[in-house]
């Protein structure tokens, strides 16, 4: 009955509860983690544009679902990048 008022750490209190241990996490969830974790890099990553092939692979090559942006000169692209890769741009 006093575990009632005081709350969990009252109840853990009262009766000498223990930690569980960490439960590691499913192989699945941890390479959804990292797939995620990759996909979120590439989306603020602009690309290079040092020869046709770079043209060819980052622009030219895209999916039909993307669009290239092509900026000349200094140009800070990376937080465009990363707020429009997930409406299909690439930069």
């Amino acid at each position: 009955a006093a575990a009632a008022g005081g709350g969990v750490a009252a109840f853990k209190a009262e009766h000498d509860a223990v930690a569980l241990p960490d439960v590691p996490k499913p192989k699945s969830v941890l390479a959804a983690e990292e797939r995620a974790a990759r996909r979120k890099a590439q989306a603020s990553t602009v690309n290079a544009i040092a020869s046709k092939a770079d043209l060819d692979a980052h622009c030219y090559g895209l999916a039909a679902a993307k669009t290239c942006v092509v900026g000349v000169g200094d140009v800070e692209l990376n937080d465009l990048a990363a707020k429009y890769s997930r409406e299909g741009y690439s930069l």
